[in-house]
């Protein structure tokens, strides 16, 4: 008798769910069929309509701060290096880039002269970011996400 009973509430459970289950999926398809009539009427939005809007609100900011967390994988040795550190930049040509983990450096660039501080050598050097190819293809992409030129990645990234 013990059995049956269990066996029946299961049973009333299980039934009970599947019912909840076949209600919530019926209210999900009337919802996605609503959401496509509406879209139906609008031409959709292309990458270029798209990438233009975001750029014109993002003329109105000046300067961004933050912090970051990056993780760098060596194949070589199979390592990852964790660092952590924060960022300034200021319109149209600034940025302060500062590791503070595992090992303190800065960089300070403006326009295409620059400023490299390591915590291992405890020395400022100054640099022309033409004179080192590397550097200033990661320094103008940083200026061309910051100012939030997206059309002009566009290429690079589709």
């Amino acid at each position: 008798m013990r059995y049956w009973m269990i066996a029946l509430l299961l049973l009333l459970t299980t039934s009970s769910l599947v019912r909840a289950q076949e209600d919530t999926s019926a209210k999900e398809a009337k919802t996605e069929a609503k959401s496509e009539e509406n879209t139906d009427d609008k031409k959709p939005e292309t990458l270029d309509d798209l990438l233009k809007r975001i750029e014109k609100s993002h003329k109105e900011h000046k300067d961004f701060k933050g912090n970051f967390e990056q993780t760098k994988y060596l194949p070589l040795f199979g390592d990852e290096i964790k660092s952590n550190g924060k960022f300034i930049f200021k319109k149209p040509d600034h940025v302060r880039w500062e590791y503070t983990k595992p090992h303190k450096s800065i960089l300070v660039v403006t326009g295409d002269n620059g400023k490299k501080w390591s915590e291992s050598t405890n020395r400022v050097e100054n640099f022309k970011l033409g004179d080192d190819r590397g550097l200033d293809a990661v320094v103008k992409q940083l200026f061309t996400w910051f100012k939030g030129e997206f059309t002009k990645l566009k290429d690079d990234y589709t």
